[in-house]
């Protein structure tokens, strides 16, 4: 039975770079796609959180302004 380094250096190199070079851009097309729904989730809950007003009204002057 071959042992684990004898089989990792029959490997070239070549295919060792693009295999690291595959999983770092799947990491990092990956955090971009979840900071990207996080954006999106953080205007939706904005959204949500003000009060409805519809187009053709403007907001009514507060206490606070």
């Amino acid at each position: 039975m071959k042992m684990v380094s004898e089989v990792v250096h029959t490997v070239p190199t070549y295919l060792w770079a693009l295999l690291l070079f595959v999983v770092v851009g799947g990491v990092i097309v990956s955090q971009l796609s979840i900071r990207r729904r996080s954006a999106e989730v953080n205007e939706l809950q904005r959204a949500f959180d003000e009060p409805y007003t519809p187009l053709g009204e403007k907001k009514k002057p507060s206490l606070d302004d």
